[in-house]
């Protein structure tokens, strides 16, 4: 069986699809290959720029190398956070939407009220 990988991301002030959460894990794994700390983003609905200083964060369980994207969607511009370890940053898989799903949290039904402008 294949090894499923967790990638911790977390959106400030707009909404993002698949495509563009794909898109910045791909952004991520070419930083890491190319040894730099920022590049640009560039997807059909989305684009800006993703940095990194290289620290490890932690969310709950999880940990791994901390991203900050600031992006310019056609629902607005936003900034995205999240994390990837070390072994999936370096490993040569890239991601598509024939390999890859994601799963949302489930909120509250009043926060989901609370941002609906977003979607």
């Amino acid at each position: 069986m294949d090894k499923f990988i967790l990638v911790c991301l977390m959106v400030q002030n707009i909404s993002i699809g698949p495509k563009i959460r794909i898109e910045l894990v791909n952004a991520a794994k070419r930083l890491a290959r190319d040894g730099k700390n920022n590049g640009k983003i560039k997807e059909k609905n989305a684009e800006g720029y993703i940095k990194t200083d290289w620290q490890t964060a932690c969310c709950g369980s999880f940990s791994g190398f901390k991203f900050e994207a600031q992006l310019e969607t056609d629902h607005g511009k936003g900034r995205v956070s999240f994390l990837m370890d070390e072994d999936e940053l370096v490993s040569d898989t890239i991601y598509d939407e024939e390999n890859s799903f994601w799963m949302d949290y489930p909120t509250h039904p009043a926060r989901t009220a609370e941002r609906a402008y977003l979607n």
